[in-house]
């Protein structure tokens, strides 16, 4: 999920913004730098020789997990890959300024039709740097971060409503649900009428004609060679 990337943004941030007192808090399971010699120790040296562990937490997931969503100021997506993380989502509807990587999160899908949330938001891919700057603008400009605050929650409500979203399905199958329909109709009235035949381009194949007025009704609904 990019811990390491996490540790390496707080430091460049720390590093920003030395007259501020800042605390990052990670929360989620898997770092285990006793036990697990592959990852954890090594970023738990990260921490260490960045000189940041008075500054970082990371904690077991808990029930204190919304109240710390709700405490945050700023909320990172450091994540490699992530296609669009609850996490996020939560951070949004809490009104916090929600960061991202392109090419890595989702979000950064959607920050683009908001001119202020794509220049705010969004770094470029593995960019720690660029995702550092824009949280201490954010830090040090109430007045943006206001404004970029409002409109992820906004935009939260908008685009992860889901009562909109499951309306969308609802009109989504309905409308499948009408062209499958009208293909069962159609397919009635051809099949019924003897002098319809149905050729094949391709040769030396046999079907019969119930299976080629099906291929028929599916070739002009796909418009695959009609």
């Amino acid at each position: 999920k990019g811990l390491d990337l996490f540790v390496a943004v707080a430091n460049q941030i720390l590093k920003n913004n030395k007259h501020k007192q800042i605390e990052f808090v990670w929360i989620g399971s898997g770092y285990d730098p006793n036990n697990d010699f592959s990852v954890s120790l090594w970023i738990n040296d990260q921490i260490n020789r960045s000189g940041i562990e008075k500054n970082i937490k990371i904690f077991e997931p808990a029930e204190s997990y919304g109240d710390l969503m709700e405490r945050a100021d700023i909320f990172l997506v450091t994540s490699r890959l992530d296609p669009l993380p609850n996490v996020a989502i939560d951070a949004m509807f809490a009104g916090t300024p929600t960061h991202c990587l392109e090419k890595a999160c989702g979000l950064a899908n959607l920050y683009k039709y908001e001119e202020l949330l794509k220049n705010r938001l969004v770094a470029d891919y593995f960019d720690i740097n660029e995702m550092a700057k824009q949280v201490s603008e954010l830090i040090n400009n109430k007045e943006v971060y206001d404004k970029v605050a409002k409109l992820c929650a906004k935009k939260g409500r908008e685009w992860f409503n889901m009562t909109d979203y499951a309306n969308k399905l609802v009109e989504i199958g309905n409308k499948i649900a009408n062209i499958e329909n009208q293909k069962v109709i159609d397919y009635n009235f051809l099949i019924g009428r003897k002098e319809i035949r149905y050729s094949y381009w391709e040769s030396n194949i046999s079907k019969s004609r119930s299976r080629g007025l099906e291929e028929y009704l599916m070739r002009w609904q796909s418009e695959v060679w009609p």
